[in-house]
């Protein structure tokens, strides 16, 4: 049996790391869990982190292993030369292992698959009591945004720039699920009960008819509820969803765009308010418009539904 440690200073990235390590702990491996910002590295212990930040950090680990926190369309981490650190990149599905192989050609990839997804279809449905929480009408639909960005001027739209959009429509059972460290959604919770802070996200996406986000990695766990999405970008055309990865010195982002041949998993619409009312009217009345879409992309980042926690432990083990 081996020593791991499960170490990031990010402290909402349990939800990443504490599956895995549960699951090593199963398989009788001695483990410990640092999600904090004063971890210690143990030198005999092979380090799993989901925060590339982090990896300077672990040089004295035995092997380090680095899973990226969640799906999102292209990586941004991907593109860091901090990721030439780890021994081992574990990769969730085919477009995340040929982003990675563009950005470091010689990196050593685990192909896995997304272990967290096994949550969100094992997740018992919750629907009455978010309706009940919320104070929601159970007649209709709910309507989740899920922002990535929260106050920066950033190409896909902010919550601070989505929030007042949202709000001037007065949408029937509309909840905001704002990203973990979004100091934004911290102000409003005070006075929106709508805002979701304190809840895994799951709960909510079991329950959810329309998913609307930028750029957030639950738009692609979504796509296994098979329900619509809507996708905001400034310019209503997936710029803020992949270019802003350019800023990485020597990566040219729209290179890679080329190797695939959809992007959106819904309809794409800058931040109008008359845009995004006729979208949300279309994607409750035509929610299989874009299942094509939806089922390329799944394709794309997952390598399986099944099992994937399994087969993710597996992959670790497999190179000890």
């Amino acid at each position: 049996m081996a020593n791991f440690q499960f170490i990031s200073s990010s402290s909402w990235h349990d939800r990443y790391l504490v599956p895995l390590a549960e699951g090593m702990k199963k398989r009788g491996h001695n483990v410990r869990v640092d999600i904090n910002q004063d971890f210690k590295v143990e030198k005999d212990y092979y380090t799993i982190t989901s925060y590339h930040e982090d990896l300077p950090n672990l040089k004295d680990s035995k092997k380090i292993f680095f899973l990226e926190h969640a799906i999102s369309f292209v990586k941004s981490s991907y593109a860091s030369d901090k990721i030439s650190l780890a021994d081992y990149v574990l990769v969730q599905g085919e477009i995340f292992s040929q982003w990675l192989k563009f950005c470091h050609p010689k990196i050593t990839q685990l192909k896995a698959g997304f272990h967290r997804i096994e949550k969100l279809n094992n997740q018992p449905s919750t629907k009455e009591a978010i309706i009940k929480e919320h104070n929601l009408n159970p007649d209709k639909p709910i309507i989740i945004f899920s922002p990535t960005w929260h106050n920066i001027n950033a190409w896909g739209g902010s919550l601070s720039e989505a929030y007042p959009i949202l709000k001037s429509l007065n949408i029937d059972n509309l909840l905001i699920l704002p990203h973990p460290s979004c100091p934004y959604a911290q102000q409003i919770v005070k006075t929106d009960n709508r805002v979701i802070t304190k809840v895994d996200s799951y709960h909510y996406l079991k329950a959810c008819d329309l998913l609307i986000g930028d750029n957030s990695s639950l738009l692609l766990e979504f796509t296994v509820r098979d329900k619509p999405i809507i996708q905001l970008d400034r310019f209503g055309d997936f710029r803020g969803l992949l270019s802003w990865y350019t800023h990485y010195q020597g990566i040219d982002a729209w290179k890679f765009k080329n190797l695939f041949n959809i992007y959106q998993l819904g309809e794409i619409v800058t931040l109008d308010k008359v845009e995004i009312g006729r979208a949300i009217d279309d994607a409750l009345i035509n929610p299989n418009r874009y299942k094509r879409y939806r089922e390329y992309w799944k394709s794309l980042a997952m390598y399986t539904l099944d099992n994937p926690l399994e087969k993710t432990l597996d992959c670790i083990e497999g190179v000890l």
